[in-house]
């Protein structure tokens, strides 16, 4: 099973991404150029490192320059935890962007990317780890006023096979498509890069090293294909 390129402590999983609000909080381009983003993180930070909190949730937002034109752009993520069994219950990032820089506005795209836990009751088989249309508000979003009229949020299909998503990873995303001089300048920042490299390691190396070793089975035993695999039950 797909899962298991989660570490299996979820506190492990948890570490990851406080790691990466630890870069948001500490490094002055973040404080330069996108104050809320550094508010949040440190605030968050703080929250999520409590020995009482065993989920992580962070929300936050960026306004940066894509088709020529300033948009803002919200994302956030959390993984949540069976407190029970210590296993995860659900791992979940989003990102929507906004007509525009300025509230209020509408949300012109929204996605999210899910690891559909296996064990949690569904009415069908779905990708482990998939890309959808949509979605909930979330409190973030929901603090800020926005709506879901003008999508068809209840219409959560196609879910599309994607690989696994961390904050860094998703922010990363965002950066590449921003035509912001800064940001393509702070692509290039060491220690920016660092941390993309960590978590490509720690999550990607092995979802696609996983990935490599089943076509190489089904090239063999001419019996299954890497899709049979990458759906939970």
């Amino acid at each position: 099973m797909f899962l298991d390129i989660y570490p299996k402590d979820p506190q492990n999983f948890k570490k990851n991404e406080l790691n990466t609000l630890q870069t948001l909080r500490t490094q002055p381009f973040f404080q330069q150029n996108f104050q809320q983003l550094y508010l949040d993180a440190e605030q968050e930070y703080f929250r999520n490192d409590s020995p009482r909190f065993q989920n992580f949730e962070f929300e936050s937002h960026i306004d940066i320059t894509i088709d020529q034109v300033l948009r803002r752009v919200y994302f956030g993520g959390k993984m949540i935890r069976d407190g029970r069994k210590q296993k995860y219950e659900e791992i979940s990032y989003y990102l929507a962007i906004c007509q525009s820089g300025c509230l209020p506005c509408q949300i012109l795209r929204k996605f999210h990317f899910d690891c559909a836990v296996p064990g949690i009751l569904r009415n069908k088989v779905v990708p482990l780890f998939h890309l959808q249309y949509a979605g909930e508000l979330t409190p973030y979003l929901t603090k800020d006023g926005f709506n879901l009229n003008n999508m068809e949020s209840g219409f959560s299909e196609p879910r599309i096979i994607h690989f696994p998503i961390t904050l860094a990873l998703l922010l990363n995303m965002i950066f590449v498509e921003a035509e912001d001089e800064k940001i393509k300048t702070y692509l290039r920042d060491e220690i920016w890069l660092n941390l993309v490299r960590k978590n490509e390691e720690f999550i990607l190396f092995k979802y696609y090293e996983k990935c490599g070793n089943l076509i190489k089975l089904s090239k063999r035993n001419n019996s299954s294909f890497i899709l049979d695999h990458c759906y939970a039950a």
